[in-house]
């Protein structure tokens, strides 16, 4: 509860957002209104202990509010970020324990279309794809936006996307075969055929 955090003040601080990590970590955003911020906790489940990062304390996120959505495998915790009503700093943001990564939202509310629609994001779910993930968004009044995430040491040949170059990745392949995937297509000519499979063979033997 906020009264089991003595930052916190149970008469004018609320919760906004929560993200889990494996292994019992979970990260919640708060307000910490007395003084006109907000507050990103790290809680250690097994271990009960906390800490916490502030606006006014110089954090290195953009905005004074955040409200984590999601922590996907690359080991980013995903936010949503705000200031107040009368600035235009908020939007989607990623933080790796050391970098940030900002997507704003469109300035005055407007319609950004190929951007992200909104700075209000209802929910969000992590899709898990071959080298990456995507991060699908429900944004209030705006529908869904889709944002794919891939990993830049990738490796064509792990056609898996589970980090390791092994027999599994053959059957991946097949099946991306089979039904025309994007992970099919080893030679990069933008099509899906057998001349795919001698691709995958070079690059399985080269560890790329």
């Amino acid at each position: 509860t906020i009264d089991d955090f003595p930052e916190l003040n149970s008469q004018s601080d609320t919760f906004s957002g929560l993200a889990v990590e494996p292994g019992g970590v979970a990260w919640l955003g708060s307000t910490i209104l007395l003084r006109g911020s907000g507050g990103l906790i790290r809680l250690d489940a097994e271990s009960g202990t906390y800490s916490m990062m502030t606006y006014e304390g110089g954090w290195p996120l953009p905005g004074k509010f955040v409200s984590p959505l999601a922590a996907t495998p690359d080991g980013r915790l995903w936010m949503k970020y705000d200031t107040d009503y009368f600035t235009a700093q908020r939007g989607l943001c990623w933080y790796d324990g050391t970098n940030t990564g900002v997507f704003p939202a469109p300035p005055g509310g407007g319609p950004q279309w190929g951007g992200l629609p909104h700075a209000q994001i209802d929910d969000c779910e992590v899709r898990l794809i071959p080298n990456g993930y995507e991060l699908w968004m429900s944004c209030k009044s705006r529908g869904i936006a889709v944002l794919s995430v891939v990993y830049p040491s990738a490796c064509v040949a792990d056609t898996n996307g589970d980090g390791v170059l092994s027999p599994a990745d053959f059957n991946s392949w097949i099946v991306a075969f089979n039904n025309n995937a994007p992970e099919c297509d080893q030679n990069g000519d933008g099509q899906c055929t057998p001349a795919d499979f001698n691709s995958w063979v070079v690059n399985f033997n080269a560890g790329c």
